[in-house]
């Protein structure tokens, strides 16, 4: 059960790594590629998605 749990949450741990590499990416990227920019707001419902489903108690 502990290993389930432990496992579950490094993976959430990996996709916002992921989504911190990302981030300075597409909002630098953004600027100079507009169609890249659009990522922006998907990006963000992402991260908000993602930490109500990872909220800590």
């Amino acid at each position: 059960m502990a290993t389930q749990a432990k496992a579950r949450k490094s993976k959430g741990k990996r996709s916002q790594w992921i989504m911190l590499g990302f981030f300075p990416l597409i909002a630098i990227g953004g600027l100079f590629y507009p169609l890249l920019g659009y990522l922006m707001p998907l990006m963000m419902a992402f991260l908000i998605t993602n930490s109500y489903f990872h909220a800590r108690y």
